[in-house]
This record gives structure tokens, sequence and C-alpha cells, in this order.
């Protein structure tokens, strides 16, 4: 067995772990913020024990390269303005709803 620390080609840390193990989850949402955050879409910062996620102005070239998820999540964060903050964390109703936009948004 081989360690890979990138995803394979055409699939981004969300979606290598929505197969590998056949769910979403927080950690799905993390990798998907990291990458974001990576590419320069978005800044987070931590400020009492939550995240300050802001919304950066990133060129149509880098957002057009974002995988399917990352472009929708990108979105569904920022709809109500350009920046929002998340709790470390999220109660179980909160927790459920982002699985299920998750799992819409991989398997799209």
């Amino acid at each position: 067995m081989i360690a890979r620390y990138e995803p394979p080609a055409g699939l981004s840390p969300a979606a290598a772990r929505f197969i590998a193990s056949g769910t979403t989850d927080g950690r799905s949402l993390a990798a998907v913020i990291a990458e974001l955050a990576v590419r320069g879409c978005l800044r987070v910062e931590t400020t009492n024990g939550k995240y300050k996620l802001s919304r950066l102005m990133s060129d149509r070239a880098t957002e057009s390269a974002l995988a399917p998820e990352e472009k929708r999540t990108l979105e569904l964060l920022f709809e109500d303005g350009p920046v929002i903050e998340l709790s470390g964390a999220m109660d179980q109703r909160n927790a459920a709803q982002t699985a299920a936009t998750w799992s819409i948004s991989i398997r799209s």
C-alpha cells in the first residue's frame, strides 16, 4: 500500500474523501474550505473559537478551475454576504443539513 498525500487527478480532496468513506461530514467541509483558501477564494481567521470566512475576489480562471462541490460551496457560504462566521462544532441539525448538501454537491 502506498500513501497518497494528494487526491488522484481529477478529484478534489472532498471528492476523494467521499469515495473513500462513502459519506460526507465536517472533514469534507473542512477539505473544501482549505482548498478554497489555498486557491485564494477565501480567507480563514480564528477568533474566540470561531472561524471567520471572508470572500476574496479571485479571478475567473481560478474559479472556473474549481471542482463542482467547491464552486457550489463558495456560492452557498457567501450567498448572504462577503463574511460569515462558523463555530467549531455545529449542532446536529446543521451537521445533517451540511452532509445532505455535500452528498448532492459531490454527486452532481
